[in-house]
């Protein structure tokens, strides 16, 4: 559920609080709760292809099982509302990254957030 302009902050573990101003001061809303967005850390390399991987940062192992390579450098992808991590842009960006280099490409999935 979302946090009407009645209330004027919002907390949740981990992140801190938002309040009503500053960059959500134009918003009808303050962020809703990270267990609601479920936002999701989708690694793709060269290795895996379009297939992603992914990754939590609450549990290591998650990177250490992955094809994450610190040698490389890495490029994070976040798309904006009304889109997600599997919207034809991103895809295509991340195509024409990993063609050029060879890097680690986390996109941030917050596509129900997003809506």
């Amino acid at each position: 559920k979302r946090v009407r302009r009645d209330e004027e902050v919002v907390c949740y573990m981990d992140l801190g609080c938002f309040r009503d101003e500053g960059p959500f001061d134009y918003l009808d809303m303050l962020p809703s709760p990270p267990e609601e967005i479920n936002t999701r850390f989708l690694l793709y390399t060269r290795e895996r292809g379009e297939r992603e991987k992914v990754i939590k940062p609450h549990n290591i192992s998650t990177i250490f099982t992955s094809h994450f390579n610190t040698s490389r450098p890495t490029k994070l992808l976040i798309h904006g509302f009304g889109s997600s991590c599997h919207s034809v842009w991103i895809r295509e960006m991340r195509v024409a990254l990993l063609a050029m280099m060879d890097v680690n490409i986390i996109c941030v999935n917050w596509h129900k957030g997003a809506e």
